[in-house]
């Protein structure tokens, strides 16, 4: 999927704890192999092929995370969206030639994406697809849903103590002892060096989204890898969105959710789901300011203060 699986784990069994270990990546290298668009010979690609028609889907993980994501994406009015697939192809080919797609070519795609395009059949695991040139993209779910898998398998191992991680993608089971929960630093946007707030984590998820990674520049204006697939432009403003959850599938597609819809949306959808928390990072005309819900008021205050330099470049959407 593109990024580094890392799982940790305590137990006074070595020989036993690497078996487990193993059993574990071999969990999530199976999400790899049915979920990534990236591979020719798994399920989504395979799907994607048959745009236009309909699909058994023979493997019931596969189903359940494109069940979970077209529920956020009808939750969030389409502000998260799996068939965001040739969006996200046509602004990778245009940023490999430092350019922006010109305005027709972005209306033009946004013809071909829309969860409302296709429906579920949950008897047979079939997907039923309306329109042609539709294509599914699970980089925003699908490695919430491998790290979901390999707690899976920790547990059963009758693993306690966790950390299962996957680009960033986090879930916690008890902490190291000694310990009363696992710290994780949230970064600053705006400065790498800085750690704004640390997160106690037991027994739960966590995950960002940030514009601080992955981005490219064009006319001295950033623009991120986060697409609105309702504009089919970057998302502008929002610098970060950090969730906290009970699963990490749930963090991995809210993050991006999150994103996507910004302030005050998003935070108020995070305020009406149970067991939701987020940190929301904007930027506006060089004003800074982070959205917290209630959850979170709990924790220390930042750490350090967040900073902007005068110089620094905030992704815009469009004229």
């Amino acid at each position: 999927m593109g990024t580094y699986v890392e799982i940790q784990i305590w137990s006074s069994q070595i020989e036993k704890a690497r078996e487990i270990i193993n059993e574990a990546f071999s969990a999530v290298e199976q999400v790899d192999r049915n979920m990534s668009h990236y591979r020719p010979d798994s399920i989504i690609s395979e799907l994607n092929r048959q745009s236009g028609s309909s699909y058994k889907i023979h493997d019931r993980d596969t189903f359940q995370v494109i069940k979970t994501a077209t529920e956020i994406s009808k939750l969030s009015n389409g502000a998260f969206d799996i068939t965001i697939g040739p969006l996200m192809k046509l602004w990778f080919s245009n940023r490999n030639q430092n350019m922006l797609p010109d305005q027709e070519a972005i209306l033009n795609t946004i013809q071909s994406i829309g969860y409302k395009h296709y429906r579920l059949d949950n008897q047979s695991q079939t997907i039923f697809l309306d329109l042609q040139g539709l294509q599914f993209d699970l980089s925003a779910i699908a490695k919430g849903f491998a790290v979901d898998r390999a707690i899976e398998v920790l547990k059963k191992n009758q693993i306690t103590r966790a950390l299962v991680n996957a680009g960033g993608d986090l879930y916690a089971l008890d902490p190291p002892p000694g310990k009363s929960a696992w710290n994780v630093g949230l970064r600053d946007p705006f400065d790498q060096n800085n750690i704004i707030l640390e997160i106690p984590l037991v027994n739960s998820a966590l995950a960002t989204s940030g514009n601080y990674e992955n981005f490219f520049e064009v006319d001295n204006k950033r623009y991120c890898h986060i697409i609105d697939p309702r504009t089919g432009y970057p998302v502008p403003e929002i610098a970060s969105v950090t969730v906290k959850s009970d699963s990490a599938v749930m963090t991995d597609a809210l993050a991006t959710t999150f994103f996507v819809m910004g302030y005050p949306e998003g935070l108020k959808m995070a305020e009406s789901m149970t067991n939701t928390e987020i940190v929301m990072i904007a930027c506006e005309n060089h004003k800074i300011t982070a959205f917290v819900t209630d959850g979170f008021k709990t924790l220390k205050k930042l750490m350090k203060p967040l900073t902007i330099s005068k110089e620094m470049k905030i992704a815009v959407c469009h004229d």
